[in-house]
């Protein structure tokens, strides 16, 4: 798979985030939370040293903004997109011909869903964008009441966000 170790932490920050998300926000331990903080402080450093946002994995071909998007991590996209050169991977696609875009909009059930498809569509992403099947992200939203919100934004309703 060849990972550059700023894969590496974001996967383990996407990891965390998940762990996290189990349970009610008073079970979150201090552990846990300082953990969160000094993978974010990692992550951080790893861009500060030069980490390249551009590099791709050798298995898929994503990109960190593709894995931090898989998972709504909103609190890293925000970080990489406030990068200099983040217009370099705004619409990069993996092997599938996904960008971070096509993956945020597929997810299912992740509360923070809608504030990931806002920020990168605030951000450039492409919502005409096809991957490999000839898909665009809103063909790849689930259905239900949060699919529906996000498709209206795909659709440019609801441009109005905290962004």
């Amino acid at each position: 798979m060849r990972l550059t170790p700023l894969h590496v932490a974001v996967l383990s920050h996407n990891a965390l985030l998940q762990e996290l998300s189990r349970g009610p926000p008073s079970a979150q331990s201090p552990a846990l939370l300082q953990k969160k903080k000094l993978l974010s402080e990692c992550v951080s450093t790893l861009l500060l040293m030069g980490a390249s946002l551009e590099a791709k994995d050798c298995k898929s071909g994503r990109t960190v903004l593709h894995m931090a998007a898989e998972e709504a991590n909103v609190e890293l996209l925000r970080l990489f997109l406030d990068q200099s050169n983040y217009f370099l991977l705004i619409n990069a696609k993996a092997f599938s011909g996904n960008t971070a875009l096509h993956m945020a909009s597929a997810l299912q059930g992740r509360r923070a869903q809608l504030d990931t498809v806002r920020l990168l569509l605030r951000r450039g992403a492409d919502p005409s964008a096809r991957n490999l099947e000839n898909e665009q992200p809103v063909q790849l939203v689930p259905h239900g009441p949060l699919g529906d919100q996000v498709r209206g934004i795909l659709k440019g309703k609801g441009a109005q966000s905290r962004w």
